[in-house]
């Protein structure tokens, strides 16, 4: 398997988010609407370093451009102490027969260097543009194999089983300068109802290598064949003197039952790369995939962990 995509070009722009009081955009999370358009849900961190529900309407037929913006708040903010009161991101919608559901990072200050992080589940009102909790607490947090909090859920339904691949923060480094550092790892759980979830006991995709410290944002989907592909972010920690590793890339993955997973990330290719200067040149991350019309869209985030917006690729099949 190979996964090949050429760049499209940007749909969120820096500009945007700037008028906005955004310093970054982050998880871009789509919706296929009735009429055929895409709205595309993203996390926008303003200048206090905390996150918020945007998103954007876009037209497929017409590159992807911007139709309607929703500058918020289309969800409601919580209470100081609450498990999401300090910034929340979406990560992946489920369409049940009662409603659609949004699953997302919720984030809370903790002091520092650490925050906690867990998995919150919201429901979209009429207009599938706004959104309240589900419950009062996250679905998804901290436990026996995942001690620092877990983040950027992915989540499909197989019969009447979920599944869900997310990261899971598994060290904090707080004297590693310049910022105090932590990894994550991907894993794997599943539930019946959507609150007890089973986690696995082993990552789905760890480290290659002591040079790799992070990998973030699992977007899984099914091909045509039955296999399971996986697209995340992967990047290396915090070093003073090769800055490169801190820059994040797209990895690819493939497994035949969703739990064990061989890497291909030199699968993983441009057929347009981008040149020094573009938006992207720098940094891809926190990537989404998308089937429409027969088609395969892939939306990310580019330089400076999305401080240069969000884009799209379409995929070549060869």
């Amino acid at each position: 398997m190979q996964s090949v995509w050429e760049r499209k070009g940007q749909v969120v722009s820096r500009a945007y988010l700037q008028k906005y009081g955004l310093r970054l955009s982050q998880v871009p999370t789509l919706l296929v609407l009735g009429d055929g358009n895409l709205r595309l849900f993203f996390g926008g961190r303003d200048l206090c370093n905390r996150s918020r529900l945007m998103a954007v309407d876009i037209d497929p037929k017409n590159a992807m451009k911007i139709i309607c913006e929703y500058a918020g708040p289309l969800f409601p903010l919580a209470i100081q102490g609450e498990f999401d009161c300090d910034g929340m991101a979406p990560s992946s919608f489920i369409n049940t027969d009662e409603e659609l559901l949004l699953f997302y990072t919720a984030i809370k200050l903790n002091g520092m260097p650490q925050y906690d992080t867990s998995i919150g589940l919201a429901y979209a009102d009429k207009s599938q543009l706004n959104f309240n909790r589900k419950c009062p607490g996250p679905i998804l947090s901290k436990g026996p194999f995942d001690p620092y909090g877990v983040i950027t859920p992915c989540v499909l339904k197989e019969q009447d089983t979920f599944f869900l691949w997310y990261s899971s923060t598994v060290y904090w480094r707080p004297e590693q300068k310049p910022h105090p550092d932590h990894a994550y790892n991907i894993r794997f759980a599943r539930s019946k109802d959507l609150y007890q979830w089973q986690c696995a006991p082993t990552p789905a995709i760890d480290f290659k290598s002591e040079l790799e410290s992070g990998l973030i944002r699992p977007w899984v989907q099914k091909n045509q064949d039955g296999l399971y592909e996986m697209w995340y972010s992967y990047r290396g920690p915090y070093d003073l003197e090769r800055t490169s590793l801190r820059k994040y890339k797209i990895g690819y993955s493939v497994s035949h039952n969703g739990m064990d997973w061989v890497r291909m990330d030199e699968g993983h290719v441009w057929s347009s790369p981008a040149v020094e200067g573009d938006w992207d040149y720098d940094m891809q991350c926190y990537q989404t995939v998308i089937t429409l019309n027969k088609k395969q869209y892939m939306f990310y985030c580019g330089n400076a962990y999305g401080a240069e917006g969000i884009g799209y690729a379409e995929r070549r099949l060869v």
